[in-house]
């Protein structure tokens, strides 16, 4: 049988997006139910859905922003939701970095190499020193362990 004409499948950002919007979502609701903050690791988990990726963490901000409703009691709370969101915006631009309790620190690096080409990695160092720059999510798990990294705090 043959595929269905005009039919395709969603590209790659979508899917982001999409991923990136459930988890958002997920989190801010066990947020609003618990009549919490958000716990202080959801930023560093939400960061790796989309490493690198400012662009759609915008994207998502201005999808929740255009669908805020209008009532009180909405679930999960866009305010939580938002507030998540532009943390996790400094984590993607690389404004902040993820560190973990040995010293490690995950910072998302956009730049463009000698031929001229974009490159985004996630840059780990410990204590200082350069220990890998990981082009995905995966290769950056067998250097550290992803469930420990927390959202640096302000020096302030």
């Amino acid at each position: 049988m043959s595929a269905r004409r005009g039919r395709r499948g969603l590209d790659t950002d979508t899917k982001a997006e999409i991923r990136l919007r459930s988890a958002v979502g997920k989190v801010a609701l066990d947020a609003t139910l618990e009549h919490r903050p958000a716990r202080p690791g959801a930023v560093g988990g939400l960061s790796l859905t989309v490493p690198c990726r400012p662009d759609l963490v915008d994207r998502v901000i201005a999808m929740i922003e255009r669908g805020r409703p209008s009532r009180l009691s909405a679930l999960p709370s866009p305010e939580v939701e938002l507030d998540l969101l532009r943390s996790l915006k400094r984590v993607t631009l690389g404004d902040v970095a993820l560190v973990g309790p040995d010293g490690e620190r995950v910072t998302h690096v956009s730049y463009t190499d000698k031929y001229g080409v974009p490159r985004k990695v996630l840059r780990l160092t410990q204590h200082g020193r350069w220990v890998v720059d990981a082009a995905t999510v995966a290769e950056l798990r067998g250097h550290v362990d992803l469930a420990v990294l927390v959202e640096e705090p302000d020096p302030a």
